[in-house]
């Protein structure tokens, strides 16, 4: 296995909590210190990147890390397109491999694939208000009235960016089918998205609850319909206990 592959499975078996006590992670030293200098730099950075990729946090709002999401993105957007797709890239083959020869690892290798998808949908965004790029497709949204979200007024679902700050709007999927591969959904936004450049704020308690609280204030939240039957069926969900879920990810902050 080479050096490079090494690296990104060691830190992908460990960010799932697979195998990585089978590895002897010295090798990744060893082999790294007979690379010249420039090299050494270079898989350093690369094993940097791929390290943020996998500190990404999980995006369902009673679990979200809003900080660790800032800090995360900004390493990437930081280090550019280039760079962070081809570590995307890597990581997207190595939970491929790994699912395939790990059938005992394939659950935990699906909500890679997910989070995976998930930094990509962060990391781009749509050249024009027209057409927003679209989410990845890896479940039905539980708990929010999707059918009733504007692409115009949600176009950055799973997330709602306001205040610069990447506010979660993700309570959980409800799976049906196979989940989009993170690998056809980097494609589809390298090809329709720009990557972001504007670095992320870190979010504060305050500054978390203030954007949260404009945003159920404002008009695009009003808009919703909490209960409705003129999509082919009938739905009717509860708007308090929907933002009470959605709170979680401010007092998260609170709590770290």
């Amino acid at each position: 296995m080479k050096t490079s592959n090494l690296t990104i499975w060691i830190v992908l078996s460990t960010a799932m909590g697979l195998l990585a006590q089978t590895v002897d992670q010295t090798a990744v030293v060893d082999a790294n210190a007979s690379l010249p200098a420039r090299g050494q730099k270079e898989a350093a950075e690369s094993d940097n990147l791929e390290v943020a990729v996998l500190s990404f946090p999980e995006v369902r709002a009673d679990a979200y890390q809003m900080d660790v999401t800032s800090h995360s993105a900004n390493v990437l957007i930081a280090a550019g397109s280039n760079a962070t797709c081809n570590a995307l890239e890597r990581l997207i083959t190595a939970n491929r491999d790994l699912r395939m020869t790990n059938p005992a690892a394939s659950d935990r290798a699906n909500k890679v694939n997910t989070k995976l998808c998930h930094l990509t949908r962060l990391l781009f965004i749509s050249p024009d208000s027209v057409n927003p790029l679209q989410p990845p497709r890896v479940g039905l949204y539980l708990f929010l009235p999707v059918l009733s979200m504007n692409e115009k007024d949600w176009p950055d679902l799973p997330f709602f960016i306001t205040n610069n700050l990447a506010l979660s709007m993700n309570l959980g999927y409800g799976t049906t089918g196979i989940p989009e591969d993170a690998g056809n959904y980097l494609n589809y936004c390298k090809a329709n998205g720009v990557f972001r450049t504007e670095l992320l704020s870190e979010p504060t308690f305050l500054s978390a609850s203030n954007s949260l609280s404009q945003l159920f204030d404002s008009q695009r939240w009003k808009s919703l319909e909490w209960a409705d039957t003129n999509f082919g069926y009938s739905y009717t969900l509860d708007e308090n206990d929907t933002k009470k879920m959605l709170w979680r990810q401010v007092e998260n902050i609170k709590h770290r």
